[in-house]
């Protein structure tokens, strides 16, 4: 009988997620959660299913007990508030948001992301400016999609929420210009 490597089973439980294999990853989590309920890692992969799924509720839950368990984990915090900004709580949204920005920055997490971390706290920047587009701030819209593009110019996200905003103020020279890298 073989062992199952846990840390290697959430890697690969994490990785057909992105890769939107997501029904594959289900059986899995649960056997992760089952080996350990209270594990943070664990809980964002299921967080992460649910989110997925559409079940924004659910994911909240788990988003939000994988951050009790481990306060610091950005990536955890960013998209609770993606979560939050579905559902229209653009308060918590902007919190979320603004926080996991506030730990992105630290020397910490810029040290222990490596090469990654700019375009993490490029995505996360963006995503506070997306919340903003919501709450109808074009103007600081812009300033977030500004700053997270001079962190990362390749964020397709930014580029195209970016031309969004300058095209519903108006500025058609400038919002069209990357207006074709966003995902319809």
């Amino acid at each position: 009988m073989a062992l199952i490597n846990l840390k290697d089973f959430a890697q690969e439980s994490h990785n057909q997620i992105v890769e939107g294999k997501i029904e594959a990853a289900y059986p899995k989590i649960l056997y992760l959660l089952d080996q350990d309920p209270n594990n943070f890692f664990y809980l964002y992969l299921l967080a992460s299913y649910y989110s997925k799924r559409e079940n924004i509720g659910a994911a909240i839950m788990a988003y939000e007990k994988a951050i009790l368990l481990y306060p610091d984990f950005s990536e955890c915090i960013n998209n609770v508030g993606g979560c939050y900004r579905k559902l229209g709580f653009f308060d918590k949204a902007v919190a979320s948001f603004k926080r996991a920005i506030e730990i992105g920055r630290s020397a910490k997490f810029q040290k222990d992301s490596g090469k990654n971390a700019n375009n993490l706290l490029s995505d996360y920047i963006a995503n506070l400016g997306s919340a903003h587009v919501a709450m109808h701030c074009a103007d600081i819209a812009l300033k977030h999609f500004d700053e997270s593009l001079l962190l990362n110019p390749n964020n397709e996200n930014a580029k195209w929420n970016k031309s969004l905003v300058l095209l519903v103020i108006g500025d058609y020279e400038n919002g069209f210009v990357n207006y074709d890298f966003g995902d319809r």
